[in-house]
C-alpha cells in the first residue's frame, strides 16, 4: 500500500499534539437564577455559551429560525462548517467520503436552498449545481450560523428549504489583540486488508485589533489548513437483480421463476482519497460612531482532492445460467470480469470580497448598502484503464451482508494476461463562475427592541456567469493487457474474498499506452469512439447566464404582545445558456433564452403566550430554480466509466419550483433564556417540482450497442405535498449536584411525510413517499459536559431514508423496482477537552465513534441491497492556545 506523510513544513504544528474544541477560560456571566432580587453568578462557557447565544437570536427573529453560535471564544469545535449545522434543528449534512459536504434543511436537499456570507451571494465549484460545497469552509468562517426556514420578503427567494446565513466574526466581537492557535492532528482507522491507518489535522490561527482614534478600526484575519487521507471500501452489485427458474434459465420478468433474487453483479471498488485544503480570510471595520458603520471583507479557500479508485468488476451477462441454486447460493455461467483503475483529481477554489455600511439617519432610519463578487473554480481531470475477461463461470454467496462472488478456475480468473485492454479514457471537465451581489435597503422601526408601526424597503441584484467544459478521448484495442500494468499488490473493497482487488499501477499503465499508442495511433484517429467522445465532450461545453433582480417591501408593527410583518417580494429571472445539441443526428450549437417574474407574498405573527413563550404562526412563497446543468441547452454528456452507463442531457423548458409554505411553532425559553424547548410543523405544497427522468436506451458505445441510462429533468404535472413536524430541547443540568451540574443536553428532531406522484415512461402513475435525496427523519441529541476544567460533548445524529435519484430508473413499472434509497444510518462523535491553563487546552476528537456504514438498497420493498460503504473512525489528539 501507499506510505502517507505530511510533506510541507507548514504541516508540522498537525504533530505536536493538536486539536481544538472550545478555549474554556471566560469571565463568569450574571444571569439571573431567580427574581430580580435574587442574582446568583453562574460560569457559562463552551456549549453553554454557545447554546445561550443560538436561542437569544432564535427569540428575536421574526422567521422561524435556529442558529448555531461560537462559543465566549468565537470557536465552533467542529471540523468545517457543515459539521457545525448538524446541531441546528431540521439540519442535517450529506456525507461525501467521510466528511459532510452538502447542507440539507428539513431534509431538502442543498439545491433547494441559499448560503449566503453575511447575506451575500458567492459563487460555489459544484459542476451544474447551485449546491455550496461547505467542506472548503472552516469551521472558523463563521461566528454564528443562522437557518431561516420560512420566508420574509428581505430574504433571498430561493428557499424551498430555507436560507443558511453565515456570520463572519468581526475584531470589535473580541478583546483587542486576542490571538487564537489550534491544531489537531491523527489517524483514520481503515481495516488494514482495505487500506490500514491514514493521517488526519487539521491547524487554525485567527487574530484581531483594534486601532485608530477610540478605536474606530477592527481587523481580523484567519487561516486554517486541513487534510485528511483516507480509505474507502465499497461495493455495488450492479445496476439490477436477476431471477431464474427451476431450470437455471433467466426469468423472463422481476420478481419471476424461483423468486430468488440473484445479484447481476459484484462490483468491488476502493478509493483513496486524500483531500488538502487551505483557507484565508480577512475583514476590516470601521465604527466611527455608534450611527455609522462599514467593513470590507475578503476570503480564498484552496481545495485539492486526488482519489484513487481501483475497480473489481464481476458483470453476469444477459444469457447466464445459474446451476445449483440455493436460497444463497448458485453457480453463474457466464460473467465477464474487468479490473479497472481511476485517476481522478479535483482542484476547487473560492475567492471573493464583499463589502457593506449602515447609517442611522434622524428619526430611526436607517440605510444599508452592499457589494460583493466571488469566483469559483473547478478542475476535474481524470484517467480511466480499464482490462476485461470475457466468459468465466463464477459461484456466489448472498449469505452474509454484501454478496461474494468467487471464480470457479481461479487460475484462469487471477491470469492478468488474458485481461486484454477494454480502454483508457482521459477526460478534464472545468467549471469557472462569477457571482456578483448589490443590494440596498432602507428601513425604520424593525428590529426586535422597536416599538409600534415600522417598514422596510430593499432590491437586490444578482448576476451569475459560469461556463463548462468538457474534453474526453477514448483510445481502445490497445494491444496490451493487465499483466503490463499490475503492480503486484491488492487491496479489498467493502467485502473481500478471491484475492481481492488487483493494483494498477498508473506508471506501468501509462508506459504500455506509450509503448502501444505508437502502432495503433492512425486506428485511434478514425475510431467510432473518437466520434463519440466528441459528442459527449461537446454535450458538457455550455455556458450560462442568470440575472436575478429583486424588490421588496414590508410592514412590521410591534407591541409588547408581540409581532406582525407582512410583504411581498418580487423577483425578475432571466436565464440564457450556450451550448450544443444534436438535431436529426447533426450536432450543432444552440441557444435558449427564458425570462420569468415571480410575486413571493409572505406574513409572519409572534405572539407572547407568556414571558417565557412565543407563538409564531408563517406564511410564504418561495421558489426554487433548476440546477443550471438541467436547464441549459446541451446535449448529452455520455460517461462509461462507472457500473452503469448514462447519458445526461439539458432541458431549457424547465420551470422553477414554487412552494406554498405554512409554518407554526410553539417556543418556551427556560431559566431566563439558557434552556428551550419548541415544537413546530409545517405544510408545504410545491408546484412544478423537479426530478431526474431516467429510461434505459441501447446506445452505440465504442461502436457497440450497450444499455445507457438517459436522462433528463422535468416538471411533475402533480404537486408534492410535504407535512413536518420538528423539535428543540435545549437545557443546563443545573438542578443536579455537583459534579453533575455541568452537564446539559441539546436535542433537535425532523419527522416529515411526503407525497410525490411521478409519472414513468409507460404512463404509470407512481406515488414517491419523498423527493430526491430528500431524509424523512433527522434527529441530533449532544449530551455535553462543562466543568471547571474538563469539557466534553459526545453527539448521535440520525438520518432516515433518502432517494438517491443520480440512479433512478423511470423507464415504466416493470423496472421501477431499481430506484435506489440511502438506508437510514446513526453517527457518534465525541469531543473532550482538559484546561490545562487560562491560555492552554488540550483535547481528544473521535468522528465516527462506531464506524458507521452507509448502504443503499432498491426493491419493491427496498430489501434489496444495492451498494455497501465503509467508513472507519477518525481519532486525532490536539492542543490551543489563546494569548
Amino acid at each position: 500500500m501507499t506510505t502517507h506523510r505530511f510533506s510541507t513544513a507548514c504541516r508540522l504544528a498537525l504533530l505536536t499534539g493538536c486539536a481544538l474544541v472550545a478555549l474554556r477560560p471566560a469571565p463568569a456571566l450574571a444571569q439571573t437564577a431567580g427574581g430580580d432580587d435574587d442574582l446568583q453568578e453562574i460560569t457559562i462557557t463552551g456549549q453553554r455559551t454557545s447554546n445561550l447565544r443560538a436561542t437569544a437570536v432564535k427569540r428575536d427573529a421574526v422567521q422561524v429560525l435556529d442558529a448555531v453560535s461560537a462559543d465566549e471564544t468565537g470557536t465552533l469545535p467542529d471540523f468545517n462548517v457543515a459539521d457545525a449545522l448538524k446541531r441546528v434543528a431540521g439540519v442535517n449534512v450529506l456525507i461525501y467520503q467521510g466528511e459532510p459536504r452538502f447542507v440539507t434543511i428539513r431534509g431538502f436537499d442543498a439545491n433547494y436552498d441559499t448560503v449566503t456570507i453575511d447575506g451575500f451571494t458567492f459563487a460555489t465549484p459544484d459542476s451544474g449545481g447551485r449546491q455550496v460545497y461547505m467542506e472548503t469552509l472552516p469551521s472558523n468562517l463563521a461566528q454564528r450560523m443562522e437557518v431561516y426556514k420560512s420566508g420574509s420578503p428581505d430574504l433571498d427567494g430561493h428557499a424551498v428549504g430555507g436560507v443558511v446565513n453565515l456570520v463572519t466574526p468581526s475584531a470589535f466581537d473580541f478583546p483587542d489583540g486576542t490571538t487564537v492557535v489550534s491544531a489537531k492532528g491523527g489517524y483514520n482507522l481503515q481495516r488494514d486488508d482495505a487500506g490500514g491507518r491514514t493521517p488526519a489535522g487539521e491547524g487554525q490561527v485567527r487574530s484581531s485589533w483594534q486601532f485608530g482614534r477610540d478605536d474606530q478600526f477592527g481587523l481580523l484575519v484567519s487561516a486554517s489548513y486541513w487534510e485528511r487521507d483516507i480509505f474507502v471500501p465499497q461495493e455495488e452489485t450492479a445496476a439490477a437483480t436477476n431471477w431464474y427458474q427451476a431450470n437455471g434459465k433467466p426469468a423472463a420478468t422481476a420478481y419471476g421463476g424461483n423468486g430468488i433474487a440473484v445479484p447481476a453483479g459484484r462490483l468491488w471498488y476502493n478509493y483513496q482519497d486524500d483531500r488538502r485544503r487551505l483557507g484565508t480570510s480577512a475583514r476590516l471595520d470601521w465604527k466611527p460612531s455608534p450611527q455609522l458603520s462599514a467593513h470590507l471583507s475578503s476570503f480564498y479557500y484552496y481545495q485539492h482532492e486526488t482519489a484513487v479508485r481501483n475497480d473489481l468488476n464481476a458483470a453476469v451477462n444477459a444469457g447466464a445460467t445459474d446451476a445449483g441454486q440455493t436460497e444463497t447460493s448458485g453457480t453463474l455461467s457466464s460473467v465477464n470480469q474487468y479490473a479497472q483503475r481511476a485517476n481522478l483529481n479535483f482542484t476547487r477554489k473560492l475567492w471573493g470580497v464583499n463589502s457593506g455600511a449602515s447609517y442611522t439617519f434622524a428619526g430611526d432610519l436607517v440605510a444599508d448598502l452592499g457589494g460583493s463578487w466571488s469566483r469559483a473554480l473547478l478542475d476535474n481531470p481524470q484517467i480511466f484503464d480499464r482490462f476485461t475477461q470475457s466468459n468465466l463461470a463464477f459461484t456466489y454467496d448472498t449469505s452474509g451482508d454484501a454478496p461474494l462472488f468467487t471464480a470457479v478456475d481461479g487460475g484462469k480468473a487471477h491470469n492478468w494476461a488474458l485481461y486484454n485492454q477494454n480502454y483508457r479514457q482521459f477526460q478534464d471537465y472545468q467549471l469557472g463562475e462569477n457571482v456578483f451581489d448589490v443590494q440596498a435597503s432602507l428601513s425604520r422601526h424593525v428590529g426586535p427592541e422597536d416599538r409600534g408601526l415600522g417598514f422596510k424597503v430593499g432590491a437586490k441584484w444578482v448576476g451569475t456567469r459560469q461556463d463548462n467544459s468538457l474534453t474526453q478521448t477514448t483510445y481502445n484495442a490497445g494491444g496490451y493487457t493487465l499483466a503490463d500494468a499490475f503492480a503486484g499488490q491488492y487491496t479489498c473493497g467493502y467485502t473481500c474474498n478471491d484475492g481481492g482487488i488487483p493494483l494498477i499501477s498508473q506508471t506501468l499503465a501509462d508506459q504500455a499506452f506509450r509503448r502501444s499508442y505508437a502502432k495503433v495511433a492512425a486506428a485511434y484517429a478514425g475510431s467510432a469512439a473518437q466520434t463519440s467522445d466528441t459528442a459527449s465532450a461537446l454535450g458538457g461545453d455550455y455556458r450560462v447566464s442568470e440575472d436575478i433582480y429583486a424588490g421588496y417591501g414590508l410592514l412590521a408593527y410591534t407591541a409588547d404582545w408581540g409581532r406582525v410583518q407582512a410583504g411581498a417580494r418580487v423577483e425578475g429571472t432571466r436565464f440564457t445558456s450556450d451550448g450544443y445539441v444534436k438535431t436529426n443526428g447533426v450536432i450543432g450549437p444552440a441557444t435558449s433564452d427564458k425570462s420569468y417574474t415571480t410575486p413571493l407574498p409572505s406574513i409572519t405573527g409572534t405572539v407572547h403566550t407568556s414571558d417565557d413563550s412565543q407563538l409564531r404562526l408563517a406564511y410564504s412563497r418561495t421558489l426554487g430554480r433548476p440546477r443550471y446543468s438541467d436547464q441549459a441547452t446541451h446535449g448529452g454528456s455520455l460517461s462509461t466509466t462507472g457500473a452503469i452507463y448514462t447519458l445526461s442531457q439539458g432541458n431549457p423548458d424547465l420551470k422553477p419550483r414554487l412552494s406554498d409554505n405554512i409554518d407554526v411553532a410553539e417556543e418556551w425559553y427556560l431559566d431566563h433564556g439558557r434552556g428551550l424547548v419548541s415544537l413546530g410543523g409545517y405544510y408545504k405544497t410545491i408546484h412544478n417540482e423537479i426530478f431526474t427522468f431516467t429510461q434505459t436506451e441501447t446506445l452505440p458505445v465504442n461502436g457497440v450497442n450497450a444499455p445507457v441510462n438517459v436522462s433528463e429533468a422535468r416538471n411533475s404535472p402533480h404537486d408534492a405535498i410535504v407535512k413536518g413536524l420538528e423539535f428543540n430541547f435545549i437545557h443546563d443540568f443545573d438542578f443536579l449536584p455537583e459534579p453533575f451540574s455541568g452537564f446539559g443536553i441539546a436535542a433537535n428532531g425532523m419527522m416529515s411525510w411526503t407525497s410525490f406522484p411521478i409519472i414513468l415512461g409507460d404512463g404509470t402513475v407512481v406515488d414517491r413517499h419523498e423527493l430526491p435525496q430528500q431524509a424523512n427523519r433527522v434527529f441530533n441529541v449532544s449530551l455535553y459536559y462543562e466543568g471547571e476544567k474538563l469539557h466534553g460533548r459526545i453527539a448521535w445524529n440520525h438520518t432516515g431514508r433518502m432517494w438517491d435519484d443520480r440512479y433512478s430508473n423511470l423507464t415504466g413499472a416493470a423496472v421501477y423496482y431499481q430506484n435506489r434509497d440511502y438506508m437510514p444510518a446513526d453517527r457518534l462523535d465525541l469531543q473532550l477537552s482538559y484546561d490545562v491553563s487560562h491560555m492552554l487546552s488540550v483535547s481528544v476528537t473521535v468522528q465516527n465513534l462506531t464506524g458507521e456504514d452507509v448502504r443503499e438498497n432498491d426493491g419493491r420493498d427496498l430489501e434489496l441491497g444495492r451498494q455497501y460503504i465503509g467508513f472507519a473512525p477518525t481519532v486525532m489528539l490536539g492542543a490551543a492556545l489563546r494569548f
